[in-house]
């Protein structure tokens, strides 16, 4: 509406001023006597006329003079000859008058003359009003050459001419009408549009509130291909994430209270036999309870260090580190396991390798790799750690021999409580927490952690860090 009516009235004003100055330019049109006259009477050795500019009245009166009205009668009587017959009936107006060579006196008092410069010489001087003009050629001249003159024609001083006004009128309402039907054809097509966009946005709008609600199930089908079909496929991508989540954090839930069940009930076994007498509270039997609290105890910190790590609140202290040390540090902790297992350690670590890490939090990654390597390789077995440097990255990988996991099972290594062998127990297969803790540790660090088939016959678990 406001475009519209913005071009209305700018048309409005165009038209009004266009009309006008196309009556002035049609009446300039019929000053060939004038511009004659005028061509004989330039003065060469004055460059001018100086008969004309000395008093208004020769100028008048050369106008008067050479003014040949023609089959054009003169301005004022144009009123009345394009006023519907009709219209001067009711108004009783008198019929027009025949045209007549009198030079009505308003049209001398707007007809001027101008030197080659557009300065006013004689007549009329209204420069600033709306206003035409007529270069004056001399007759031997090229009309292309510079004119030696200018008449000029001002527009007429008040009211429009009544034929104007209804020549006006008339296009305002052609214009009007034009400007409401741009207007309905506007609501038209903005009604489609809009209905048309308002359809995937209340679908989307409903999702929301669906999702809001905790219904992650309903997804939004569509066939669009626009900025609102990505949305909407966002939105599903969203529900899906959700419903994942949803899932897992279930799933994380029934796992944990699982864990922590067990060897709870065996605690509670144990203390409730010795509270009825069943049992005596001998050394053994202490140590055995004492054992299973740590355990528990062991089960409950893997659950808050994996937890920290998961929700990005693991605090690190970075520093420069020696991998090869901490490597080492780790090895030499582990050995003592690894010798009664019969399980034998190879190196081949570089020993100027520098990492900006946690020195505790990848002792810990070392060490839990280490222990399953310990748990799930048979004996006479072997493991072999491998450190290197390239461009940007410190690459450590950690790999062992038989047996090796199913080749389905590796892709799910490092997820919450998962087991190769649902059956082991606790006690015999770990509490499922370490891997998932060491990539969240990697993670952290900005690296990332991979399992792979070993061509020792076991598992590879390979480390990339940044330095």
């Amino acid at each position: 509406m406001i475009i519209v009516a913005m071009m209305a009235s700018l048309l409005a004003l165009s038209m009004r001023d266009g009309f006008a100055k196309y009556l002035l330019q049609a009446e300039i049109n019929r000053f060939d006597d004038l511009e004659i006259a005028l061509t004989k009477s330039y003065d060469l050795n004055a460059q001018g006329w100086p008969e004309l500019v000395n008093t208004e009245q020769n100028w008048f009166a050369f106008v008067v003079q050479n003014y040949t009205v023609g089959a054009l009668p003169p301005i004022e009587n144009q009123r009345r000859l394009r006023v519907p017959p009709d219209r001067l009936r009711r108004e009783g107006a008198p019929p027009p008058p025949p045209p007549n060579r009198t030079v009505p006196p308003h049209l001398i008092e707007r007809v001027g003359l101008l030197d080659r410069n557009g300065e006013v010489l004689a007549g009329s001087s209204q420069l600033g009003r709306q206003m035409v003009t007529r270069a004056i050629y001399l007759p031997e001249r090229s009309s292309t050459a510079e004119p030696i003159g200018w008449i000029s024609l001002s527009a007429p001083i008040g009211d429009r001419m009544e034929s104007d006004d209804l020549f006006i009128e008339s296009q305002y309402r052609s214009l009007l009408i034009v400007s409401l039907m741009a207007l309905a054809l506007s609501l038209a097509v903005a009604l489609i549009l809009a209905r048309q966009f308002l359809a995937p946005i209340r679908e989307l709008t409903d999702g929301s509130s669906r999702l809001a609600s905790g219904d992650f199930t309903n997804l939004i089908s569509h066939r669009r291909h626009d900025e609102l079909g990505r949305l909407m496929d966002d939105y599903n991508i969203l529900a899906n994430s959700l419903a994942a989540s949803e899932q897992a954090e279930r799933k994380w839930i029934t796992d944990t209270s699982h864990e922590l069940q067990t060897p709870l009930a065996i605690l509670r076994a144990e203390i409730e036999a010795l509270q009825d007498g069943i049992r005596q509270p001998t050394a053994l039997r202490l140590k055995s309870l004492h054992s299973s609290v740590m355990r528990l105890s062991s089960l409950v910190g893997d659950i808050n260090t994996l937890s920290r790590t998961r929700e990005g609140k693991i605090s690190l202290s970075l520093e420069k580190v020696q991998v090869a040390i901490v490597i080492k540090e780790a090895v030499s902790g582990a050995s003592a396991g690894f010798k009664s297992a019969d399980i034998e350690i190879s190196l081949e670590v570089e020993s100027d390798l520098v990492l900006n890490c946690d020195r505790f939090r990848l002792r810990q990654v070392f060490d839990n790799l280490l222990e399953n390597s310990k748990r799930y390789t048979s004996s006479n077995g072997i493991v072999h750690i491998e450190a290197k440097e390239t461009s940007s990255e410190i690459s450590i990988v950690i790999e062992d021999s038989a047996p090796s996991p199913p080749a389905e099972s590796i892709q799910h290594l490092f997820k919450r409580f998962y087991r190769v062998e649902q059956s082991r127990s606790r006690e015999s297969g770990g509490s499922g927490l370490g891997l998932p803790i060491c990539e969240s540790i990697i993670c952290a660090h900005g690296g990332k952690i991979e399992a792979q088939p070993s061509k020792l016959g076991g598992l590879k678990i390979s480390l990339i860090l940044p330095r």
